[in-house]
Parts: structure tokens; C-alpha cells; sequence
């Protein structure tokens, strides 16, 4: 089963993946991420992964509409937050 994370304070994406490449927009502050779209909320990091069963990219715009601020991929999706 996903859940989502939560911190008792703010962690910054490019401090936490310092190799990571980011693309249309600076670094991100979150306190929480999924990897279910289902349970995003207002600011969350939505992780795109892929399992077996499902493929995490497919639900990125639905990540957003819950509030996601920006989204960890593996491959590029075309969305307007931070990748």
C-alpha cells in the first residue's frame, strides 16, 4: 500500500535530490508526498512510479487537481508544475 509522508517541517526537493535535473520551475518546498494520487493535498510532492500494476505518470494531472505542486517522473509529462 502507498501513503503519504508528512515531516514536521519543510524539506527542500533540490537539498533531498541533489542529482536530480528539474524542470519548469525552481525548488519546491513540501512537508508531505504519495504516490497515490488519490491522497495528494494542497502543496504535496506527487511521486510518479511505476509498479506492475499501474503507471504513476498516467495520474500526474490528477495529482495536480488535488494539489500537488509539483511531481517526481521518470520520463516527462506534459503538466505546468515543476518536474
Amino acid at each position: 500500500m502507498l501513503s503519504t509522508q508528512v515531516c514536521s517541517r519543510t524539506v527542500s526537493l533540490r537539498r533531498a535530490l541533489p542529482r536530480a535535473r528539474f524542470l519548469a520551475g525552481g525548488d519546491v518546498l513540501a512537508q508531505s508526498c504519495s504516490a497515490d494520487w488519490r491522497t495528494c493535498r494542497e502543496g504535496d510532492v506527487f511521486f510518479a512510479l511505476t509498479t506492475a500494476d499501474d503507471d504513476g505518470h498516467e495520474h500526474a494531472r490528477a495529482a495536480i487537481k488535488r494539489g500537488a505542486a509539483a511531481v517526481v517522473v521518470e520520463r516527462l509529462v506534459a503538466v505546468d508544475v515543476p518536474q
